[in-house]
């Protein structure tokens, strides 16, 4: 949120920033950006449905997510992250070093990871590299949907929970 309060002031930001945030409801978001400096405009959706979730993130520039720094994230991928990766949405995270994400932000190419242990200025200049990209046609396609369906990821360990307990 710092370094997005930087570029609020730059050249790159002609528009002003708006930040949405789907979440557990109350006021720890809000308070963070506030602690930034900066005045983002702001709006908390708390939980949303599942098409009003994709709405909201088919018409978001960029995604932001934020991985714990002081939890294991080797193995550790929150659901929503295959919603964005689905959808094609532009994603700028924040994680660990060693973070599965940043494995597969880099291989779906949708995205960028800025890690905790860089210095803000090399994290400065990813990110506006990232931002003056051209922005991906973010086109759904069925096939690229269903290979993240949590529903056919279930199927899949189901069989294997059958495989074992067969034997």
């Amino acid at each position: 949120l710092r370094l997005l309060a930087r570029f609020q002031d730059s050249e790159l930001a002609r528009m002003p920033v708006k930040l949405h945030y789907a979440g557990n409801e109350g006021n720890e978001f809000k308070d963070l950006c506030h602690q930034t400096g900066t005045e983002f405009n702001i709006k908390t959706h708390g939980y949303l449905d599942h098409k009003s979730f994709y709405d909201l993130i088919m018409s978001m520039e960029n995604i932001i997510m934020c991985m714990p720094q002081d939890v294991d994230t080797r193995s550790w991928i929150p659901a929503r992250f295959y919603d964005y990766i689905g959808t094609k949405s532009r994603i700028i995270c924040l994680a660990p070093r060693v973070s599965e994400i940043a494995l597969y932000i880099k291989e779906y190419g949708n995205g960028i990871t800025l890690y905790y242990e860089e210095s803000e200025e090399i994290s400065k200049q990813k990110l506006q590299r990232f931002l003056s990209m051209n922005k991906p046609n973010n086109t759904m396609s069925n096939q690229f949907i269903e290979r993240f369906s949590r529903k056919n990821l279930t199927r899949q360990l189901s069989n294997v929970f059958q495989y074992i307990i067969s034997d």
